[in-house]
């Protein structure tokens, strides 16, 4: 695999490609679990009430303790059959994906307190039921602040047990913003002598299935933007964001973002808040250009952030040819031509003698 060490990424699967002609031989967890239905339909059942309880008890002492309000929302983290279960199958289960992780794991936010979807599938499963057997290659259920090292980078995970409540710190936050309506399904495959024109076509209405339209996701975006900055603006938080919210895409074909992202400043014990309880965050991290976790004092809280200059007209003009850039980034939006900006995705391709050859493609 490439190394880029200035690109924080995470590995999810590594090998050679194996092409077979049969079916995919089911992973020996899932055929255990199919076999005991009742054993580990009951565990998954237990596991839900439990991580229902213990929602009800956060939401409580929160009010006790007057701490701000969570989205209506709760984190859950999901263990699955990484070979067989789609993620976005979640989605008939009232389940948000948030992250996909290493070895099958999944952060998970649920607008149903009650879990009451994934409960009746759970019940479906243990007494053999249509519908229900897929919760065979669900096998476990975790409450979500249990993990937090599931959203902390590796850097500050390091430095987690010596962060202080009332001290300033300056974090990047990934949150993410897809919805229950996005329903990923196969990408299309050409059919022998098909057109490049129908083949489009049914590309971009794959597209438009998967994908919100991009006024609901900007709709949907402002609502957790709003919420997460209302969370972060508590006064005993002290927090703000210090550089605005930047869209970016995870699935490279949707039409309209998944995430957004911001660099805060934020006390202590407003971030530990943050990292354990609210539900739409993926990524926590220390700023790219700090090698370790900055402190900041509260004094210096109100200083003015950083505002970018465009170049002067008369400046050279680069055309850059690269696989993905934000062209919205805070960083880069005043430097970009959006008006001769073109990007293009590929519908189609064919291998010949081990090279990949493009042979379709669409303006974006």
């Amino acid at each position: 695999m490439v190394d880029f060490p200035h690109i924080p990424l995470r590995l999810t699967r590594e090998g050679t490609a194996v092409f077979t002609s049969g079916g995919r031989k089911p992973n020996p967890q899932t055929t255990t679990n199919l076999s005991d239905r009742w054993g580990h339909g009951n565990r998954l059942k237990n596991s839900t009430a439990s991580i229902v309880s213990a929602w009800q008890d956060i939401q409580q002492k929160r009010e006790e303790e007057e701490k701000p309000p969570l989205p209506d929302a709760q984190r859950i983290i999901l263990q699955i059959d990484p070979d067989a279960f789609d993620p976005d199958d979640l989605k008939t289960y009232g389940i948000e994906v948030i992250a996909e992780l290493e070895n099958g794991y999944i952060i998970g936010a649920s607008a149903d307190l009650e879990l009451s979807d994934l409960r009746n599938k759970i019940e479906k499963f243990i007494n053999e039921e249509w519908g229900g057997k897929k919760v065979s290659e669900i096998w476990d259920i975790i409450e979500g602040f249990k993990k937090p090292e599931y959203i902390l980078s590796p850097e500050l995970l390091a430095h987690w047990n010596q962060v202080k409540d009332d001290q300033i710190y300056i974090v990047d936050v990934g949150i993410a913003c897809i919805g229950t309506k996005v329903k990923l399904s196969d990408y299309p495959k050409r059919k022998p002598d098909e057109s490049n024109e129908k083949f489009n076509k049914r590309v971009n209405d794959w597209l438009d299935k998967r994908s919100l339209t991009y006024e609901e996701w900007d709709d949907l975006a402002d609502e957790r933007q709003q919420g997460f900055i209302k969370f972060i603006q508590d006064e005993a938080y002290k927090g703000q964001v210090i550089i605005s919210f930047v869209e970016s895409n995870i699935p490279r074909l949707a039409k309209s973002p998944d995430s957004f992202s911001c660099r805060i400043q934020i006390s202590g014990k407003g971030l530990k808040d943050l990292v354990f309880n609210f539900p739409f965050i993926f990524d926590v991290s220390e700023p790219d250009q700090f090698a370790e976790i900055r402190q900041q004092s509260v004094s210096n809280v109100n200083e003015p952030p950083l505002i970018l200059q465009p170049p002067q007209s008369n400046a050279p003009k680069v055309c850059i040819i690269d696989s993905g850039i934000q062209e919205r980034h805070s960083l880069l939006r005043t430097a970009i031509d959006e008006q001769n900006s073109k990007s293009w995705v590929l519908t189609g391709s064919v291998v010949k003698e081990g090279k990949i050859q493009i042979v379709s493609w669409q303006e974006f």
